[in-house]
Parts: structure tokens; sequence; C-alpha cells
């Protein structure tokens, strides 16, 4: 057979595998719709693609986090060479793509790694890589892609790493390693490299298979330690270069994230405690273990590798022979780190650098799937050979471990029900799946001498795939969704982009939603009855609703896919910076930690402030937040009366509140903290005719406005009382008109409520009052002391962060400024500073290295200002200010990376001739 032919054939292999689990990707466009696949991995696979289909690399957005650097975020995997191969599609098609592909090379590696690493028979090769790219560990992670795309390389890793310890000649350079682990950081999910290492490590260690040390008699005890430590020695000294060359390899990628690293709430390390959190559960180990047809546990802690795979791997321990070593204690190791928190030993661990930058402890169980599914083929290759006479204690040993993870997983305790989407103990369809596959073990293992080798090798891997593709029905990547969740935008993103289009080069006029996503959406009937004939599953039925709800919400990362730039979003990795987070404590409510993921839509939306705590108007005024997106689920009726209980104000003076055009009553309704304000509409003063205490510590207030007629004017006056909410009601036919206070418009009521206002400051302003603090944490936390001061005015004050001393006492100009051209990563302003004095540039938009600025086509200083923002000096007189994002590092690198590939690429060609010449 020809390599071509040979090549061909296992594509078909990798291929049909996958099909086997992954089919309804292939046959149908349903899309991912929940999870991280369609939140957080479809926006910035959209905006990535995008950048790259024009030619450009994806340096920056201006859409999450009031700017973001997102080629620094490797979570993106924008120089991942796959990732490439599907630029061209929609995000979420390219997802699905991507994911099956990704699948069947991972059966591939398992294919190949058994064939070669332990030369197991063609169908034992086979089952191996059924139960690793068909198990637990692989398909729980089909929608969080990077890291799916990490461990779909953790078998060619190993099978690309010449150990000594088994033979291997010691010139075998480890460059097929090297590049292997360069794949893994250049898909973005640095933890499967850092796991694949420490596994990598745990195998270079092991006992070697088909050595043996001297006897005892025949060498002195130097020479025995000598000759048990040389090996292992050279390996790991093999996998530390292989590691710093795969680190150079990938640095192209990995020195961005190294910076912004050192911006991330990551910096440094997390404590051990959250180090250790999503730690495997004791209590769900079992159900973790074991296919389900019921409830879907959570993805971090499934690790089946099948009822039939998991028994063949037991069979491998126990008759796999030497060559079960390295992969027995490569799976212990998996198992054992993966409790975690629950492993006293982690604790120790937590603290140690690399371990320290990750949490999840879980994710190791990718170790015991890869070690689970070749144990599983050495255990088929003994059922095969028939070597074991008398296999009945065996048989009963791997039948007790199956029932005791049986009984386990039927032992439901109340932290297991968190866990467990959907019945968190076993049902009867699961029961009869997990007994029918023991009994078809089980008449294998009794019959396996009445049958031939080929029908019992056939009959073990068709059971062991049945079985595992029969459990792939209850995985989460075969909840798809109606591509209209990620290609119909919803009403809320239609009326911002049209507002958007009509000042383009003002700036991003920012959107902040505020809620938890527990409201209806008014065509959710529609949409099941639409999710029924597209065959959706009940779950996935689920998700398309949710998916809706987040779609109006614009969160949390949708900003990205529709184009509306946003206040806050979500970073599963290294975003947002700690700037963001220390900013956005400013508003935050008394006792709420610092946003790590920048996710403000829910650490907001609080019951005490009746769904929605909406930030101090300064602070969304300098973000440039314009549009407010609250729900309804806090809204109150009274006596038939609707009350928007979205937005609040406390009165310390007179406050003019904005009407709609055409409203026409006779009465208004407030509700209050207390009756002690006054209501003055049209010019008249308007009097109290009702007023009782309602829910919520409330006192409901109604006002007689003298007579039905159209409101012109309404103010409202008061000290120290809070206003709730204010209704304008015609009593003659009961209609009424829902008033939003602090100078909100409603511009949309349907799910949502869409509150607007032209309030927010312009992207670039010139306040004129400086004050100047370090450019550090205590600079950062200083700042933070003053602004939070009621009197600091962001519109006429800044703090500038590392600036000259001089400037706190200078006197400053106005300016006016005028945008000439703008992108996410380049604006261009015509600045006129008046005589006299220079003048301060405030820019609405996150500070970050790398952002430059230039006067006249001069570099001039650029300033990080209130924490999180940018500011530059412009002197008097008329200028051309660019301030664009260009990283120092960005050619050299792109150069290095180039060089460095196309020097690695030659000289593995070299050996590799060197090698075979050497042979010949």
């Amino acid at each position: 057979m020809t390599r071509f032919s040979r090549l061909l054939l296992l594509l078909a292999l990798g291929v049909s595998i996958a099909f086997l689990g992954y089919h309804r990707l292939a046959l149908t466009d349903l899309i991912f719709g929940k999870g991280d696949a369609y939140h957080y991995f479809t926006p910035l696979w959209a905006a990535r693609d995008a950048a790259l289909r024009a030619g450009q690399l994806p340096l920056w957005t201006q859409d999450l986090f009031m700017g973001a650097p997102l080629l620094a975020d490797s979570q993106l995997g924008t120089f991942y060479p796959p990732n490439w191969l599907t630029v061209w599609l929609p995000a979420w098609t390219a997802l699905k793509v991507s994911v099956y592909i990704h699948v069947a090379w991972a059966a591939i590696g398992a294919f190949l790694l058994a064939r070669r690493a332990l030369s197991v028979g063609l169908l034992p090769a086979v089952i191996a890589a059924g139960v690793f790219a068909l198990g637990g560990v692989v398909g729980a992670h089909a929608e969080q892609i990077n890291q799916l795309q990490g461990i779909a390389w953790m078998p060619w890793a190993f099978l690309s790493f010449p150990r000594p310890a088994s033979g291997s000649r010691l010139s075998a350079f480890p460059f097929a390693l090297a590049a292997v682990l360069a794949l893994i950081a250049l898909s973005g999910h640095t933890q499967t490299l850092f796991i694949t290492g420490i596994g990598l490590g745990i195998y270079a260690l092991t006992p070697a298979v088909g050595t043996a040390l001297p006897a005892r008699g025949a060498a002195s005890p130097s020479r025995r330690f000598i000759a048990f430590v040389r090996p292992r020695l050279a390996a790991l000294v093999l996998l530390a270069v292989a590691s710093v060359l795969a680190l150079v390899l990938a640095a192209v990628q990995i020195l961005p994230t190294l910076e912004l690293t050192g911006l991330s709430n990551r910096q440094g390390g997390f404590s051990a405690l959250a180090a250790m959190a999503f730690s495997w559960p004791p209590n769900l180990a079992a159900r973790g273990l074991l296919p389900s047809l019921d409830g879907q546990v959570f993805g971090e802690y499934v690790a089946y590798l099948g009822v039939i795979g998991l028994a063949l791997a037991l069979w491998g321990v126990f008759y796999g022979g030497a060559r079960r070593w390295p992969w027995l204690i490569l799976a212990l190791a998996g198992l054992v780190l993966a409790f975690g928190l629950y492993n006293p030993f982690y604790w120790l661990l937590a603290e140690l650098p690399g371990f320290n930058f990750f949490r999840v402890p879980a994710r190791f169980l990718g170790l015991f799937a890869l070690a689970g599914a070749v144990l599983a083929a050495l255990g088929a290759e003994s059922l095969i050979a028939r070597p074991v006479a008398l296999p009945r204690r065996g048989l009963v040993a791997v039948i007790a471990v199956i029932a005791a993870l049986a009984l386990l997983a039927l032992w439901r305790s109340p932290s297991a029900a968190l866990e467990v989407d959907g019945d968190a103990r076993p049902t009867l369809p699961t029961l009869l799946l997990w007994a029918a596959a023991a009994l078809l073990f089980v008449n294998a293992v009794l019959l396996r001498a009445h049958i031939p080798r080929r029908a019992l090798a056939v009959f073990l891997a068709v059971i062991t795939l049945g079985e595992l593709a029969i459990a792939a029905t209850n995985m989460p990547h075969r909840d798809l969704v109606d591509p209209m969740a990620a290609t119909d935008p919803r009403l809320s993103s239609y009326m911002l982009s049209a507002a958007g289009e009509q000042s383009v080069l003002a700036g991003p006029r920012r959107v902040l939603s505020i809620s938890l996503a527990y409201f209806d959406t008014y065509d959710h009937v529609n949409l099941l009855d639409r999710y029924a004939r597209l065959g959706m599953t009940e779950r996935a039925g689920k998700a398309g609703l949710t998916a809706a709800k987040l779609k109006e919400l614009l969160a949390p990362n949708f900003p990205l896919l529709y184009g509306n730039p946003s206040a806050d979003g979500f970073g599963g990795g290294l975003l947002p910076t700690v700037y963001y987070s220390a900013f956005t404590s400013l508003f935050l409510p008394d006792g709420t930690p610092r946003t790590l993921d920048g996710r403000l839509r829910e650490l907001l939306a609080r019951p005490e402030c009746f769904g929605a705590c909406v930030p101090d108007r300064r602070w969304l005024d300098l973000m440039g937040v314009e549009t407010l997106i609250l729900d309804k689920t806090y809204d109150r009726f009274y006596d038939d009366i609707q009350f928007d209980l979205g937005l609040s104000l406390t009165l310390d003076r007179t406050h003019m509140a904005g009407v709609p055009q055409n409203v026409t009553a006779d009465q208004a309704h407030l509700l209050a903290s207390s009756a002690d304000l006054t209501l003055t509409v049209n010019g008249r003063d308007a009097s109290i005719i009702d007023s009782r205490p309602v829910d919520d510590d409330l006192t409901l207030l109604r006002f007689d406005l003298g007579g039905a007629e159209r409101i012109m004017s309404l103010e409202l006056g008061g000290k120290s009382v809070t206003v709730r909410a204010l209704t304008l009601v015609d009593s003659r036919t009961g209609a009424f008109t829902m008033i939003p206070l602090g100078a909100w418009q409603k511009a949309l009521s349907s799910d949502i409520k869409l509150y607007q206002s032209s309030r927010a400051l312009p992207a670039a302003f010139v306040p004129r009052a400086v004050t100047v603090l370090p450019d550090n944490w205590n600079g950062s936390e200083a700042a933070l002391v003053a602004m939070r001061d009621p009197g600091f005015d962001p519109a006429a004050q800044v703090i500038l962060h590392g600036a000259p001393d001089s400037l706190a006492s200078a006197s400053f100009s106005d300016a006016v400024t005028a945008v000439v051209a703008r992108t996410a990563s380049r604006m261009e302003y015509a600045v006129t500073v008046e005589p006299g004095a220079d003048a301060v540039l405030l820019f609405s938009d996150a500070y970050f290295p790398g952002w430059v600025a230039e006067i006249d086509g001069q570099p001039v200083p650029l300033y990080r200002a209130d924490v999180m923002f940018r500011a530059v000096v412009v002197p008097p007189g008329s200028h051309s200010l660019i301030v664009e994002y260009r990283p120092p590092w960005l050619q050299p690198l792109l150069a290095f990376g180039l060089a460095v590939w196309v020097i690695f690429g030659l000289l593995w060609l070299a050996a590799a001739r060197f090698s075979k010449h050497k042979e010949g």
C-alpha cells in the first residue's frame, strides 16, 4: 500500500469515527446556540475572521470593555493555521467545521498512538481512536473550541515524544513534538498546553517498555541507579528542549499574550483557592465516568470512556503486560490531579508557578481520557490474543468496578443536582444502557475462545463505538439550535445600528445592559413552534430562547457580531484589564467584588435595586454610554397602572422630567421612598389625592393635575427623596404613560426597555482641571478614592497617571476638536487650542500599551487617565492629532515568527534526510 493510500485511509477513519458521534453537525444547518461556543466564541471568531478577510490582523476592538486588544487574547487563535481554513465561512459555521475536523484529528492521533507506540493490532487501535474521540472529555468540550483543538493534539504530542527510556535513539531530536506543542499554544488554550506538558513529564518518568535494569548481582548499586536515572533524565531534557523550541515557534502569539497577562486580573496568578475552582467533585465522579442518556453533567466533570471502553481499559490494566504501566500511571495521575481541592497534595501544587495560573483542575481528566483510550486498546488486544487461561477473576473485578460506579452514580447529593442539567440521578434508559453494555462485554469475554479472532476484534470495535455513538446523543454538541440564533439580530440591535449610522465619526456610543435574562420573549411561542419543526431537542429549544434574550440584551459579546459597542463584555481568559476592573468598581454596589470577567450585566442586576443598579450618571457619561437596556421583571402594577422601576432619581434639588410628546393626563402616580416631594405640571403645582405604603418599602402617591390636558413640562422637587417610578394617567380612559427618570428617553419597549440619552460626553473632550498620580497600582487606587468624591466631575476634571508633576499646577485652555477619520485602531483629529496654554484632550476609550499619539507628525506622550482612559496634552494652535494602536513589537514579531518557522522547517527536513541517510 502506498503512503498516499495509507493517508487516505487514515483520513477516512477519522472522518468516519467523527461522523458516528457528530453527524448532526455535518448533516444539518443547525448551529451551536449555548455556552461559550455561542455567546463567546461565535462573536470573537466573527470579528477575527472579518479582519483576516480584509487582509488585516484583529489588533483591537472598540466593541467590548470600552476597547480591548483582540490579537493579544490567545483564545482567538489568530495564528493557529487550521483556523485559517474556515476564515471565509460564517463564524457559526466555521465553529462546526472546526469541531468536526478536530474530533477526526483526535481519532487519527489516538489510532496512530496505539499502533506505533504500543504496536497493537488494527482494530484495537480503532477502539482507542473511538474511545478517545467519542469519549466524554472530547465531547463535553466541543462547545469550547480552543480547548477542543488543544485536546485533539494531545495524542499527537505523546506520539511525537521520542522517549529514550523506551529505546528510542537519542539522535531523534523532537522536532515533531516541538511543532505539536507550538500548535497547542497557538490554538489558544494555554492550560491544555500546560496539562499536556505535565502528562509528558509523567510519561517520561514512568517505567520503560521493553527495557530492564541490570540484575542485582550483575551491577553495583551506583550503576543500577545510573541505569535507572539516565534514560529518564534524557527524556526530560528532550522534553525541555522541545518545550523551549515550541515557545519560540509560538512567540508570535505568546509575547502579546504575556503583555496582556501583565495587565489582566490574572497577573501574578490565582490564590490557591481560586486555582482550585471547578475541581472534580467526588460525588459526581461516578456520574462523569459513565455515559448518560438523561441529565447532562457539567462539561468539565465528564470523562466517560463508555462502559465497554472502561471495561476494556480495566482489562488492559489487568492483562496489558509491561506496556500498561506508563498509561496506567498517566491515567491515575489525571484522576488524582483532577480532584484538585479534594486532593490534599493539590493544595501544595496550587501554590506553584504554572498551577497557580489556571483554574479548573478537572481539566486534568484529559490525561485520563487519553491514557484510558490506550489502555482500552491494550485490553482489546489482550482479549483477542486470548493469553489468559482463566479470566474469571479479572472479569469479576471489571464488573465489580463498573457496578460500584453505577451504585455511586445512583446516590444523589444536594450538590450534585446543581451540576447536572436534568436528572441528577440516572434514569431507567441510562441504567439499561449500562446493563446492556456490561452484558455485551461479559459475553465477549466468556465466548472469546469460541469466536474467531478477527470476528471478535470486529465485535469489540462495533459494540465499543456503538455504545459511544448512542451516548453522544445526550452530549451538548447534539443540542444545536436554529441558525437564526446568530444570523438574525433582535429589535434592540436594529435600532442601535440605525442610530449609529448617523454618527460614524463621532466615536462609539456605547450600550450597557443590566439584566439576568429571566424575562420571556414576546415571540417565544412562535420560536418554540419553529424549533419543533426544525427537530431541535428540548434542551436546544431552551437554549434558543436564551439566545433570543441575550441578543435582545446585546450580551455578553454580541456587540462584536452586530457592531454595537458595549461598555462591558465577557472575557473568558485574560480580558478585561485590571484598569477596567478597577474603574468599574466605582459603580458596583458596596461589598461587590470587582469584576474579573467583565460582565457588569449580572453584577448590576440586583434585587435591592429592583433589578437594575444603574451606575452614577457621571460614569455613564464618561464611558460614552448613550443606551441602557433593562428588562421588565421588576415592573409593578398597582390599581391596574404599570410602574417602571428600572430607573430611580434621588432628589436634592428640582428636577425636570422628560415627557414624550402628545401625552395627555389628569393624574400622576409616583412610587417614592416618602411623600415629602412636590410635583409641578405645566407650571402649576399638583395636589396629592392619595398616599399609601405598598410593597418594597415604597409609598404610592397619586397627584391630581387639575384636569386632563397635554403635558408639556413636569418638575419634581424634594430633599433626599428617592423617586422609583412616575406614571402619567388619564383617568377617563385608564390609559397611562410611564415616564423615564434621570433625563433618559424610552426608545423601545418590547421584551426589554431600551433607554437613550444625549448627555454622554463626546468621544474626545477637554477637561480643565488636572491631577497627577503615579502610573502604578497605588496611583490607580488613589484615583478611585478621589473619583468617589461626589464633587468629582469627570467633564471638568481629569487624573493623569505618570504625567510630569508640573502639569498638576499648570493652567489649561479650552479646545475645539473635530474628527477627521476614525477606525477601531486609528483616530485622526483636527484640534484647535486657544492661545496661552496647553489643552488636555481626554478620550473615552480604554488605555493599553501600544497606543501612541502624534501631533503634526511628531510623537507625544499618551497618558493613562481616570484609571482606564487615554489622554494627550495638545499645545496652543491648530494641529493634526493622530492616536493609533501601533504596538512596537508587531512588525518585528511577525518577521521573527515567519523566520523561525522557515528555519525550523529547514532544520527538520535536514534532520529527517540525515536520519534516513544514516539508516540507509
